[in-house]
């Protein structure tokens, strides 16, 4: 009898279900981040030095214990990461991305009616809200669990790398934008997600 394929036996155990519907709310090994967010070991400890500023919503358990990472985590290490091989401006790319995390992207009122929809009220502290993204990946902003490829969100900054935004193509969107650095996050959390899925499958399924 044929042994059953890798990818036959991958997307049985994945079903009906979306990536993101067996990702969510889960936590993740230091390993299974450094793959999913294509960053190395050295990377990874540079990024959670106080120096680059990159708020996680995970708590770190100290010292001596292993961080799980929460999903939202992953993929502002992913967006990091990418914005590394662009720019050598790291610290101004951590503090845009807390912002973009926090506050949503796009004009302030905007942003703010985008934050009374998802529950994230003005009583709330930034550790009660990091929270929250932890256990609920459709509280964070749109961009983070927007999986349409063919209106794809992207993360953009002006060919500085310090002034950052997010949002539809800038190219077509973005009347005052006309080169900079561009990463599709649609595409970029796409790739953490099925990488993800396929350690969570390897684990579950002893492969």
């Amino acid at each position: 009898m044929a042994t059953e394929s890798f990818s036959s036996s991958y997307r049985r155990w994945l079903g009906k279900r979306q990536p993101l519907d067996v990702l969510n709310g889960r936590r993740f090994t230091v390993d299974a981040v450094l793959v999913a967010a294509a960053i190395s070991e050295d990377t990874l400890s540079n990024y959670l030095r106080s120096n680059v500023g990159l708020e996680l919503c995970s708590d770190s358990p100290g010292r001596g214990r292993s961080r799980q990472f929460c999903l939202v985590d992953v993929y502002q290490l992913a967006l990091l990461g990418a914005f590394a091989r662009l720019t050598s401006r790291v610290f101004f790319v951590a503090k845009d991305l807390n912002s973009i995390l926090l506050l949503g992207p796009g004009e302030m009122i905007a942003a703010e009616r985008d934050r009374d929809r998802r529950g994230i009220t003005d009583d709330l502290s930034d550790s009660e809200v990091w929270s929250l993204f932890c256990k609920d990946i459709y509280r964070t902003p749109r961009l983070y669990h927007h999986r349409d490829t063919a209106a794809p969100l992207f993360v953009y900054s002006d060919p500085s790398g310090i002034s950052f935004n997010a949002g539809p193509n800038p190219f077509t969107s973005d009347p005052g934008f006309h080169n900079g650095i561009v990463v599709n996050a649609t595409y970029l959390f796409a790739a953490v997600d099925q990488s993800l899925c396929v350690h969570l499958f390897r684990t579950e399924s002893n492969v």
